[in-house]
């Protein structure tokens, strides 16, 4: 059986779609472990999809050595799909013998659609993280018909637990980010919108979120 690990070290949103290739990887049999950071290990404590969880607190990876040191407690992988693919993960790879599989993030447009400028020449309509996640499968000789949905493995009791104080047909609202200029500024507008057609709208976030989030909402 082969083993592959999948690093996305944060945030929870990313985290989440990084989920979008265990189940490929899991009816292939290959034996997935995923590396993040720390609280986001919590995600996956009942997945029966990954043989192991690596949950590292951002301090570990600090210095050049840190990298270098888990780079070689890696080795044993035949294959590591980096989707996070930020400095340290390059770091990670420049110094792993196994063969990374790194996903094409498409960074130097992403970050010029921040600037008012810039933008205006920039094009990513094509442009899907799903998409470009499971792109790297490629290389496994996976081919995916249908974009993979993300997908966090609940307990019946947890579910329940949820359905107890969530409304029935709703639609979740992540309106934070970690930076400014990525954050939507009309989700109340959505929201208005959604209300219209019939959906409950959940809002999710931080209390940071909630401070930075100005919006009036329906």
């Amino acid at each position: 059986m082969k083993k592959a690990l999948v690093i996305r070290f944060s945030s929870l949103g990313d985290v989440i779609l990084a989920t979008s290739v265990i189940e490929p990887l899991y009816r292939k049999k290959y034996k997935v472990d995923f590396l993040t950071f720390k609280p986001f290990d919590q995600l996956f404590i009942n997945d029966y999809r990954l043989n192991r969880v690596i949950a590292l607190d951002k301090k570990d990876l600090k210095s050049v050595k840190q990298i270098k040191d888990l780079a070689k407690n890696l080795n044993h992988y035949d294959f590591i799909i980096d989707l996070h693919a930020n400095f340290r993960t390059k770091l990670l790879s420049f110094f792993s013998e196994r063969p990374f599989i790194v996903y094409n993030k498409r960074s130097f447009k992403r970050r010029m659609l921040t600037n008012r400028f810039f933008k205006k020449f920039i094009n990513l309509s094509d442009f899907n993280v799903l998409n470009a996640y499971q792109e790297t499968l490629k290389e496994l000789g996976i081919y995916i018909s249908k974009t993979e949905k993300p997908k966090i493995i609940l307990k019946d009791e947890e579910k329940k637990y949820i359905k107890s104080y969530i409304p029935e047909n709703f639609i979740a609202l992540g309106t934070g980010a970690r930076y400014k200029n990525k954050m939507y500024p009309f989700f109340n507008k959505v929201s208005e919108i959604l209300i219209q057609k019939g959906f409950n709208v959940v809002l999710l976030g931080s209390k940071e979120d909630l401070k930075t989030d100005k919006n009036i909402y329906p």
